[in-house]
């Protein structure tokens, strides 16, 4: 008798496992119509790619008048000279009787009759857009395709991202400071720039103590790897970082375009092994870097007098 009982507990534990979506855990979808959120008394629900809706609800949203054909089992809705009716458990609906076939017919659940959002909406003329990050569906009544909202970014991979597709002209102003070998100071002032055509350009005035000052130009602008890309240049770079109140964080080595400006504060001058903490402050307005800020950096400096070891801190400002 306890081993039946226990065999039976184990097969209802099984049955509940499997009674559980695997959506479960997922937002729930979001419907819009002209701008405004609509409600249903029943969730939207998700089969074979298509959208179902209650029928009365979405119907009605588009300004349709509703009937139900119970002895039929067929959900209609009138609006102008356009009729649309779907029966239920069948792919064939029909638009002013003509046939039109559905990938996923209207169907009964639990007493709500349920519908394809799609194939309605786009019957009276609307247009319908889905952005699967978001689980929000758009839809424009007069037809105009208006794309649903993007995500906004959660992690410092989705702010490279969107820094990188939103790149516009930008105009930089760089200030470090410095010491090498615990005495010198060294230092470096310059404007940089990536035009439309990301083009990158600066002007560059560096002190290297004993070795002078000097004034150079070159074809870079620091972090031009998360400013314009590629997009897998930016991705690698934060590709360690942290996120909080839209600054992230890096620590440890700094990109290529950083490292080409430092050898050109002086050419006597060659750094390696740069490495520093690193501040990327972005306005997620507009999803542009705003201000970059390195403390903490150090490096590994070739000079005529030897290798010496140095250490800087350095800020980036940033203007569209």
């Amino acid at each position: 008798m306890k081993k039946k009982l226990a065999v039976l507990i184990t097969i209802m534990m099984l049955i509940g496992l499997v009674a559980v979506p695997a959506s479960a855990s997922e937002p729930p979808i979001t419907v819009t119509l002209d701008g405004a959120t609509l409600s249903f008394d029943v969730p939207p629900t998700i089969e074979n790619g298509r959208t179902l809706v209650p029928f009365r609800a979405i119907f009605e949203a588009m300004g349709a008048t509703v009937s139900w054909d119970g002895e039929q089992r067929i959900a209609s809705g009138v609006k102008g000279d356009i009729s649309v009716a779907l029966p239920i458990g069948s792919v064939d609906a029909t638009i002013n009787g003509e046939i039109n076939a559905l990938d996923v017919p209207a169907k009964i659940v639990e007493g709500r009759t349920l519908v394809p959002l799609r194939f309605v909406s786009e019957s009276f003329g609307a247009s319908v857009e889905w952005a699967g990050e978001t689980r929000t569906i758009t839809i424009n009544s007069d037809g105009t395709v208006v794309p649903a909202p993007a995500a906004t970014p959660v992690t410092a991979a989705d702010f490279a991202k969107v820094i990188v597709a939103n790149f516009a002209p930008v105009n930089a102003s760089v200030n470090l400071t410095g010491t090498v070998a615990g005495i010198v100071q060294v230092g470096a002032e310059a404007t940089a720039a990536i035009d439309a055509g990301g083009v990158a350009s600066a002007n560059i005035k560096g002190d290297a103590g004993p070795l002078g000052k000097s004034e150079s130009t070159a074809a870079l602008c620091p972090y031009s790897e998360l400013i314009y890309g590629p997009e897998a240049e930016a991705l690698n770079l934060v590709s360690t970082a942290t996120l909080a109140d839209s600054v992230i964080g890096v620590s440890g080595n700094v990109p290529a375009s950083l490292v080409e400006f430092l050898n050109k504060v002086n050419d006597q001058v060659t750094w390696t092994e740069v490495t520093g903490d690193v501040a990327i402050s972005i306005d997620s307005a507009a999803n542009h870097v705003t201000q970059i800020t390195i403390s903490n950096g150090k490096a590994k400096v070739d000079t005529p007098l030897g290798a010496k070891d140095a250490v800087f801190n350095a800020t980036f400002t940033y203007t569209y």
